[in-house]
């Protein structure tokens, strides 16, 4: 009710659906972020045990993921918005 309320101003039913779907997605994408970082910090420390370039790239290349997998995520959720929207 109260962000129907906030952002009915705006363009009503459109809005706020959109709106509460970008913060489903969002929270899903933390959650999904969060579950690679810890998976790849363990990753690393492991790596950096053999080399500390090792380690490096590895950290590295999981930060690659994280950034590609996120951007794709909402992307796709951006496009299926203005799918619907049509």
């Amino acid at each position: 009710m109260i962000v129907w309320i906030c952002v009915d101003s705006f363009n009503g039913a459109y809005t706020t659906f959109a709106f509460i779907f970008g913060a489903a997605t969002s929270m899903a994408c933390g959650a999904f972020g969060m579950y690679i970082a810890t998976y790849s910090n363990f990753r690393t420390t492991i790596c950096a045990k053999i080399s500390l370039g090792y380690a490096f790239k590895t950290a590295y290349r999981a930060g690659v993921v994280i950034g590609f997998t996120l951007v794709s995520i909402s992307l796709l959720v951006l496009l299926m918005l203005i799918m619907l929207y049509q």
